[in-house]
């Protein structure tokens, strides 16, 4: 059996913390999805962080996916320096000191551009934040952001911010 791909979030690549979060948001309906709300209905909210911690950081290995360079390259730009209307993802989604979000780096660009559109689309409003940041979002700016982070190696310290 190969790994999942797609829409599916690449699990091992986030922090048992978020994980536990995210199960817990699905279990009282913070963060709406009908396939995971029903999954969680099945695991005792105790046994929540055990779940957790099975599934975070147990990527078999560290892996960069193969996406367009030109592409990629417009998405590092916005996601270090933003826009007027949408704030710099890098902010929150790259530095470990600093982090308020799931790290982005090797995750699936499909399940990236499903995430942002239900951001941008307004599916998704737990979060202020996301909501106002997907919010000016083009269909062009979520392909470019997606390729750009499933094309960074997972756990690889962020570079240098674009000046």
């Amino acid at each position: 059996h190969g790994p999942v791909a797609g829409r599916v979030p690449r699990l091992g690549v986030l922090n048992a913390a978020y994980l536990e979060a995210q199960l817990r948001a699905y279990d009282d309906g913070t963060r709406p999805s009908g396939i995971m709300a029903q999954a969680v209905s099945l695991v005792p909210r105790d046994d929540f962080a055990d779940l957790a911690g099975h599934f975070a950081g147990d990527a078999p290995e560290a892996r960069r996916a193969v996406v367009d360079p030109a592409l990629a390259a417009k998405g590092e730009t916005l996601a270090h320096l933003g826009t007027r209307e949408v704030p710099a993802c890098a902010a929150c989604h790259m530095r470990a000191d600093l982090r308020k979000g799931p790290a982005l780096a090797g995750q699936h660009s499909a399940y990236l551009e499903a995430q942002l559109r239900l951001w941008r689309d307004g599916t998704y409003g737990h979060d202020a934040l996301m909501t106002a940041a997907t919010r000016n979002l083009t269909d062009a700016d979520i392909g470019a952001l997606a390729a750009y982070f499933a094309g960074l190696q997972e756990g690889a310290a962020p570079e240098t911010p674009v000046d």
